[in-house]
């Protein structure tokens, strides 16, 4: 799980995005939304797979200012418990993760960028991990 979330970190540090070694309970508008997003938009494509539709809209409320990293560490807990608990359902094994990671890693050859909300989009000709390419490796186990 160590070498995931330091995979995930040399991504945002890549992508010239926000990375903490503290505990940071500043919450600007622009960061809030793009962890928002990506949650979503990652959830939203697994439950498509799962044969459910999800309609989301993102709707700011309010300017919080500050977060409760408290509630914010329980409900991402939460999350991580959830998607493991969908890879062990159907017997995906953990390594699947290091794959995505090492795929995400690539992204970063010349020509990557971010949209508008931070987002990082990889440079032209990336090679986007396919589902039949974890399919594949998961006959094998």
């Amino acid at each position: 799980m160590k070498e995931h979330y330091e995979n995930v970190k040399k991504f945002m540090v890549a992508g010239d995005q926000r990375v903490r070694t503290r505990v940071d309970r500043t919450a600007p508008k622009e960061l809030r939304v793009l962890g928002a997003k990506l949650m979503l938009e990652e959830a939203r494509e697994a439950c498509a797979e799962l044969g459910v539709q999800v309609d989301i809209v993102i709707k700011v409320v309010e300017d919080i200012g500050m977060v409760d990293v408290g509630k914010l560490a329980k409900e991402l807990a939460d999350l991580h418990v959830v998607t493991t608990w969908n890879q062990i359902a159907y017997g995906i094994p953990w390594q699947t993760q290091l794959q995505v990671d090492m795929n995400n890693l690539s992204k970063f050859a010349p020509g990557w960028s971010k949209n508008e909300f931070g987002k990082v989009i990889p440079a032209p000709g990336f090679c986007k991990l396919k589902a039949c390419d974890l399919s594949e490796s998961l006959q094998n186990e």
